[in-house]
Parts: structure tokens; C-alpha cells; sequence
């Protein structure tokens, strides 16, 4: 047994089921199977500060975190944040992480001169919405 008895009661296995029963994990797990998957990737870039801060100016500010997860495809990468929050609606998840998701796709952007598509996956809700 990986865990004891009493951390399976907590787990809700609804929540692992709908996951792997999602067309994101599919491409994830062909993305695994083709070396493009990328997992808990950290980063530091600098950023113009204008980029996250309302009126902010061009001054370049130092920019640090660590992504869920991305993958290449064919049209460029996809970028997937898991949040587990209790919200109420996709809209709230998106206008919580807007900010940061749009820092983890600069950064790829400038890595990899590619198009990026960011995602949250709700675990909540089980489904994915897209930031643009």
C-alpha cells in the first residue's frame, strides 16, 4: 500500500477519473509518449513590469515560478495549469490566474518562439478553460 488506509478515505477518485477521461490527458499522454511532455519546469525571466502591473512602466522586473505542465504539438505549445480551488464558476479560476498564466506564457513564448495556448484544468469542475 503506497499510502495509509486513512489518506484514501480523503481522496476522491471522481476527481482522478474525470482527469484521465479528459481529452487534455489524452494529448498529454501522447505528448508523454513522444518525449514532449514537460512537468514542474521552474523559471526566471525578467519582464517588462507594464506586462502584469496595471500602469505599470517598461522597467524590467525578475520573474520566478514553476509550471504545472506544457507540451509541443504541431501548432506549438500548450500550457496546463491544475487548480484545485472551490469556486464557483470557470470565469472566477480564470480571472484569479489570468496574471499568472500570462507570466508562464511569456516565458515560453520567449523560449521557445513559439504560439502558446494556456489552460487552467479545474479539478472541481473537471474541465479546462483557455487563456488568452
Amino acid at each position: 500500500m503506497l499510502f495509509r488506509s486513512e489518506i484514501y478515505d480523503l481522496f476522491d477518485v471522481s476527481v482522478f477519473l474525470r482527469f484521465i477521461n479528459s481529452d487534455i490527458y489524452e494529448e498529454m499522454k501522447n505528448a508523454f509518449a513522444n518525449n514532449r511532455l514537460y512537468r514542474e519546469r521552474q523559471f526566471i525571466i525578467t519582464m517588462p513590469a507594464d506586462r502584469i502591473i496595471k500602469d505599470g512602466d517598461k522597467e524590467p522586473i525578475l520573474m520566478q515560478g514553476i509550471m504545472d505542465a506544457y507540451y509541443e504539438d504541431d501548432d506549438g505549445i500548450v500550457l496546463i495549469d491544475y487548480k484545485s480551488d472551490i469556486i464557483k464558476s470557470m470565469d472566477e479560476l480564470k480571472d484569479k490566474y489570468e496574471i499568472q498564466l500570462d507570466i508562464y506564457k511569456y516565458t515560453l513564448e520567449k523560449l521557445y518562439k513559439k504560439e502558446v495556448k494556456a489552460f487552467i484544468y479545474s479539478t472541481r469542475f473537471g474541465k479546462c478553460i483557455e487563456i488568452s
